[in-house]
C-alpha cells in the first residue's frame, strides 16, 4: 500500500531483494492501492518485487487478517508462518530474521526449490 510506514520500508526492502537474490527466498507483495499506482513505482524502480494488487476490496488483507499496513508474514519452504509483524520494523531486523530461516532449509530441500525457478 502507499502508507507512510510502508513507504519507509521500501528502501530496506529492496536492499533485502537485493542482498537475498541467490538465496532460496521470494518477496510477494499485496499492494492495497490502484494497479496504476503499483506500476508506477515499479516503472521508477521504487518497488522491484511482484505483487498482487487488492485494491479496495482487500479480498487478500482480509483473509490473511491484516489489519495494518505494512504487515509481514515469513512462511518457510514447507508454507509454516514462521513470523508475523505489522508496521515499520528496525533495519535489517527481517533481513537476519530470513537469513536465519534460510539457514534451517535442508539442502536437498533447496536444491529442489532452485531448480523449479524459472
Amino acid at each position: 500500500d502507499g502508507s507512510a510506514a510502508s513507504q519507509q520500508m521500501w528502501p530496506q526492502e529492496r536492499a533485502m531483494v537485493k542482498e537475498l537474490q541467490n538465496e532460496p527466498f521470494v518477496m510477494l507483495g499485496v499492494f492495497a492501492a490502484s494497479k496504476s499506482k503499483l506500476q508506477q513505482l515499479i516503472d521508477s524502480q521504487t518497488i522491484t518485487w511482484a505483487n498482487w494488487v487488492d485494491g479496495q476490496e482487500a479480498k487478500i488483507g482480509r483473509q490473511w487478517r491484516v489489519s495494518n499496513y505494512p504487515t509481514y508474514y515469513v512462511i518457510d519452504h514447507e508454507g509454516i508462518i514462521r513470523f508475523k509483524a505489522t508496521g515499520r520494523l528496525p533495519e535489517g531486523q527481517l533481513t537476519s530474521l530470513i537469513r536465519e530461516w534460510i539457514a534451517r532449509i535442508p539442502a536437498n530441500a533447496t536444491q529442489a526449490s532452485a531448480s523449479s525457478r524459472p
